[in-house]
């Protein structure tokens, strides 16, 4: 928890949940996996994406996007492949010596979920960190299933 709050500058609703889920609940945050992703882009043209996921099972799988910009596609296959849609709030891209961090916080329903990662490609580290809130989503959403369930028994 300390690690996560030193790396973010706010804690959401929604991170704190996925935190509480994988401690408290033995929930796995980690739902997905990037293996790989790959953009192509031009002036007048659209923009495309290749994302491959692996799910907690083994189980990999791809798609490819088109839209107005590589990060968008990117997004846009990385919510088809895991069925979660998320609109993004704030986006920053900053780092040093060639390695760029990238911060994203995404709207889901009623809650802010947010998500950091590094890589010298931007749009890598923006795949990373999108998926990286896609588990605490998935994380967050499991946990209150799971509650609702234990409450229906009681």
């Amino acid at each position: 928890m300390k690690k996560l709050a030193d790396t973010k500058k706010e804690l959401h609703d929604g991170d704190l949940e996925a935190v509480v889920a994988g401690v408290l609940h033995g929930v796995a945050v980690g739902q997905w996996e990037l293996l790989g992703v790959s953009t192509a882009s031009g002036a007048g043209g659209l923009a495309t994406a290749a994302v491959t996921l692996r799910g907690r099972d083994g189980r990999e799988v791809q798609d490819a996007a088109c839209a107005q910009s590589p990060l968008e596609a990117v997004f846009r296959s990385i919510e088809r492949i895991t069925g979660t849609a998320a609109r993004v709030r704030d986006y920053q891209v900053g780092g040093v010596d060639g390695e760029s961090e990238v911060r994203i916080e995404v709207q889901h329903r009623d809650r802010t979920y947010s998500g950091t990662a590094q890589a010298a490609d931007v749009l890598v580290g923006s795949a990373r960190a999108f998926v990286e809130v896609v588990n605490r989503i998935d994380a967050s959403g499991r946990s209150r299933r799971e509650l609702a369930e234990s409450e229906a028994r009681t």
